[in-house]
């Protein structure tokens, strides 16, 4: 496997990626294995993940993949270099799906989504940090749960047809009390959505000139999905 050119190209993969050699940090043949059979693995040999985790640590050489685990909280998978610094990051709320990500993405296959491998565990997907995600996010947990396994077209349609969802939603902010948390605001022709701190106060925000696409700019960004552009 020669791994230098990613094999999915839509994925996020730095121009200086290159996969290193079979075996050299990763069991023979573990990075062949389906997506689906490598979670497994992770899954059931927790023990391989955190190897992954001990030896990522200790690699000193650059440009180089990584994992790590941060606060005990999430893990991060990314791309360090000296050109770049650390890019193309995700996180993950679990080592299996973290190592995963990192056995793919180290031998240049794709980057794993564990929302496409575990229908109804969506809340699980990865944060694009590179995506305009604060530092110090973290995924919120409201209503419409439907609308999670849904493309960003899709629920950009739903509030466009159902401008009462999308005015729920900005009028439940008022019941807002607690922070870190996503935040929707405005009125008339100028909405914006963003996050808020006591850390960093307000960031990442973004402005809309609809209600519909601020909705769905904040379901997605609340579900640590994406960000919504209506231009494209």
């Amino acid at each position: 496997m020669k791994g230098l050119i990613p094999t999915d190209p839509h994925a996020d993969f730095p121009e200086d990626f290159k996969a290193p050699e079979p075996g050299t940090f990763i069991p023979p043949g573990l990075a062949d294995n389906s997506p689906e059979d490598l979670h497994r693995h992770f899954l059931e040999q927790q023990r391989s993940g955190r190897l992954l985790l001990t030896f990522s640590d200790r690699k000193q050489c650059v440009p180089r993949s990584f994992i790590k685990e941060d606060d005990d909280t999430w893990f991060t998978v990314g791309w360090h270099s000296e050109k770049f610094g650390q890019k193309s990051l995700r996180r993950f709320f679990s080592l299996a799906d973290a190592a995963t990500d990192y056995v793919l993405f180290s031998f240049g296959k794709c980057r794993f989504n564990p929302s496409e491998h575990r229908l109804g565990m969506n809340w699980y997907s990865p944060i694009p940090l590179d995506a305009d995600f604060p530092e110090d996010f973290e995924v919120q947990q409201f209503g419409l749960q439907d609308l999670i396994n849904r493309q960003p077209e899709e629920i950009a349609t739903y509030f466009r047809e159902n401008p009462g969802e999308a005015n729920y939603l900005i009028d439940s902010m008022n019941d807002i009390r607690w922070c870190p948390s996503a935040f929707l605001g405005g009125e008339g022709n100028y909405f914006e959505v963003g996050w808020v701190s006591d850390k960093f106060g307000k960031v990442s925000i973004r402005h809309f000139s609809t209600l519909a696409d601020a909705a769905t700019d904040y379901v997605l960004f609340s579900f640590g999905k994406c960000r919504w552009n209506p231009s494209k």
